[in-house]
């Protein structure tokens, strides 16, 4: 047997007996420190200064000689024998009951241990980073095995842990490469953060009925790894716990864990089955992401949320229900999953985030439940396979580019509980041939239909008060477009190069037209620019070859560079008495006839810079009065009324009304004087105004009252808790404005709900 030499600083330790003190021990030829623990007890620990300069086997013995004193060796401490680098084994004898913290760490050539102890407990970094050892026999004992305690063992080939083991620590077994033989003790009640992580040689484990808890990355790329089953008695599986297990096939998961925790699962691989109890109430963030053959999943009722990318990117996943109970749909939840083919959002869900089902490009039928009120960005983004859309009346917001990139669409149904379609919500449905936009909305935002290459319809309601830039850019096929006479703002490129609209009426609200708003719009005809547009922007109209008619009212007062550029023989029709400012390149091409109001304006058109390049203007018929078949109208709502005009004489140059709403939410009247009563207003008034384009024209005022008040709802009601719910009934708030049909889609307040002569007001919680 080759001799161990350690040297040792003698230093005083105090404990509560007294003074602790150092001494020497030489058994069978090893000299060896130790440290008195209890003089009276007669009991010592090897101590933590020692340098050790042999080689060879190391042997404990239970009994140490101070002179001739005898006392019984009960621990290893801490740091005794870190950094032996030349140990190779180790007996520890019967009497060691603890194993201190990092008592043989990075010993890089010990290759066996044998504890014949009564040792409860392994100390944390015991046996760290002992990368040569092969074997370990851990008796009955032992209670509890320290953090890190033999982490980096990476030659460590079996390890059996006795039923006597209660909590095995964090990282205990961290990156041990060559363990593939494990048996847990059925006394284990926590498995650490971290304690298997990377123990890739690790093929099958059996999780014992007496594990309450298992850790953070605690299975963490276990790669041997092909099923786990984890018992009822589990309560708590930590963040990534099983992550990067890639040969995982199969999960069970038992009856007693409420959340599955972020990334438990995640880049399982393998795995195409999961069982999931009823008890789970969460589903965290990325716990199945990159699962990639998981096929189906069956999300229990008992879930309410599903986690920020909780499937993301499981591209073989062709099934999924969704529970009865979910509320929200995380951010990227279901992201890049292609196989799925049809999805059911059940009534539960409030919330789907944002980019929940970016490019699932294979769902091609999608189901909304009625109590959705948000659908965030790029939620459906790309689905191409979706060839229908119905959005139920509870959704209140759709965000950017939510349904974006789905090109197989070809008819869309809105909320009309939306006030806003944002930015780029519908762009590039290229097969999207109509669309129904209700009158909740106001806003139609940047590039919301824009590349919608098949769309050739659009009626915008009287709601509408502005539609953005590129809102319908690119929409070659866009043949006709309703733009009511609400909207105040039209942005750049809004209708730039839809190609077959022939002709477009801009309502008489419109104070600008942008840049390229409606250029390269090579089938239009013709152009009516009404009286409330006072500038007209960079390439406005550029690029209309069939251009023929510019009809422009009396208020244009800037008419921008390259405005009408490349519109060959355009006959401009222009009520303004003053020429408006215009560049030398607002037209290139004068060939046409320029028609102005009067001989003075004949004149001042003639001598005006540009303008006197059209030649001698000709003088246009003007009207000396209008009739209207009404003054003064009342209704329900929901009534249509309709209205007519006329201008005496009827044949005029210009013979165009533009009709306005001074409050589209009382009533909204369309370009042809068709008076809407808007649903839910109870008492109210507005003015529908008739005008010409012609400065002195008259204008016809309407007025208009609405139904009935709240109060005078009571007075010609009944007021009943006789309300069947099943039949149809007003719902309105207390200001008299009919909010809905629907208890379900209302959010809290108070409201008056009315059926027949019987109402009653009654509060949502």
């Amino acid at each position: 047997m080759k001799k161990l030499l350690l040297t040792s600083i003698i230093g005083v330790l105090i404990y509560f007996q007294g003074f602790a003190r150092d001494f020497l021990y030489e058994y069978e030829g090893q000299i060896l420190s130790y440290t008195i623990l209890d003089e009276e007890a007669k009991t010592c620990q090897t101590n933590e200064d020692c340098d050790y300069f042999g080689q060879g086997q190391l042997i404990i013995p239970s009994i140490a000689k101070d002179g001739d004193t005898e006392y019984t060796v009960t621990g290893i401490g801490d740091n005794s024998f870190s950094n032996c680098f030349s140990l190779t084994s180790v007996i520890i004898p019967a009497s060691v009951t603890t194993i201190g913290n990092a008592a043989f760490r990075d010993c890089n050539n010990l290759t066996s241990i044998k504890i014949l102890a009564l040792v409860t407990s392994i100390g944390d970094y015991a046996f760290h980073g002992c990368n040569s050892l092969t074997s370990v026999t851990i008796p009955g004992s032992v209670k509890t095995i320290g953090n890190h305690a033999f982490s980096e063992c990476s030659s460590l080939a079996s390890m059996f842990i006795s039923d006597s083991v209660t909590s095995i620590g964090d990282y205990a077994f961290y990156r041990c490469d060559d363990l593939t033989s494990l048996t847990l003790g059925n006394s284990v009640t926590s498995i650490g953060e971290y304690t298997f992580y990377d123990c890739l040689g690790l093929t099958s484990i059996t999780i014992p009925a007496s594990v309450k808890t298992i850790g953070s990355h605690a299975f963490y790329s276990c790669g041997g790894l092909t099923s786990i089953v984890i018992p009822d008695s589990v309560i708590s599986i930590g963040e990534y716990a099983f992550s990067s297990c890639w040969n995982m096939e199969s999960v069970t998961v038992g009856n007693s864990v409420t959340t599955l925790c972020d990334g438990v699962f995640s880049s399982c691989s393998s795995l195409s089955s999961v069982i999931l109890p009823n008890t789970v109430i969460s589903i965290g963030k990325d716990a199945f992401a990159e699962c990639r053959v998981l096929t189906s999943i069956d999300i229990p009722d008992s879930v309410t949320s599903i986690g920020d990318r909780a499937f993301f990117e499981c591209p073989d996943l062709s099934s999924v229900t969704i529970g009865n109970s979910v509320e929200t749909i995380g951010e990227s939840a279901f992201f890049r999953c292609k196989a799925l083919t049809s999805v059911t959002i059940p009534n539960s869900v409030k919330t789907i985030e944002d980019r929940a089902f970016f490019e699932c490009s294979g769902i091609a039928s999608l189901t909304l439940g009625n109590s959705v009120t948000s659908i965030g960005k790029e939620a459906f983004f790309r689905c191409t396979g979706l060839t229908e859309l119905t959005i139920p009346n509870s959704v209140t917001l759709i965000d950017d580019r939510a349904f974006a990139v789905c090109e197989e669409i070809t008819s869309i149904q809105i909320s009309n509980s939306l006030t806003s379609i944002k930015e780029s919500v519908f762009s590039s449905c290229n097969h999207l041939t109509s669309v129904t936009i209700p009158n909740s909305v106001t806003s139609i935002g940047k590039g919301a239909f824009e590349y919608c290459v098949r769309l050739n319809s659009v009626k915008i309601p009287g709601s509408v008060i502005s539609i953005d830039e590129r809102a319908f850019l690119d929409c070659t096929n866009l043949t006709s477009v309703t733009i009511p006479n609400s909207v105040t703002f039209i942005g750049d490129e809004a209708f730039e190069s839809c190609a077959k609209l022939t002709s477009i009426i801009i309502p008489n609200s419109v104070k600008t037209i942008g840049q390229r708003t409606f250029s390269y719009c090579h089938n239009l005809t013709s152009v009516i620019i009404p009286n409330s547009v006072t500038s007209i922007g960079h390439e406005a109209f550029s690029c209309n070859m069939n251009l023929s008619i510019i009809i422009m009212g009396h208020n244009v007062g800037i008419i921008s560079e390259k405005a009408f550029e490349y519109c060959p023989a355009a006959n401009i029709y222009i009520t303004a008495q003053t020429p408006p400012a215009v560049l030398d390149n607002s037209f290139s091409d004068y060939s046409g006839k320029l028609h102005v109001q009067g001989e003075a304006a004949a004149e001042a058109y003639h001598n005006a810079e540009c303008w006197k390049n059209f030649g001698s203007p000709e003088l246009m018929s003007v009207p000396t009065d209008m009739e209207i078949n009404m003054t003064t109208i009342s209704g329900n709502p929901g009534d249509n009324i309709q209205l007519t005009a006329k201008l005496i004489p009827e044949d005029v140059s210009l013979p165009y009304i533009f009709w306005t709403s001074t409050d589209p939410n009382v009533a909204t009247v369309d370009s042809n004087g068709l008076v809407t009563l808007r649903d839910g207003i109870a008492s109210a008034s507005c003015k529908i105004i008739a005008e010409s384009l012609y400065a002195n024209g008259p204008i016809a005022e309407v007025t208009m009252t609405n139904g009935s008040g709240i109060d005078d709802m009571y007075n010609e009601s009944v007021e009943s808790n006789e309300i069947d719910f099943s039949a149809p009934v007003q719902i309105f708030n207390l200001q008299g404005i009919m909010v809905g049909d629907n208890m379900q889609q209302l959010t809290t307040g108070i409201y008056i709900v009315r059926q027949g002569r019987n109402v009653k007001k009654f509060a949502v919680k």
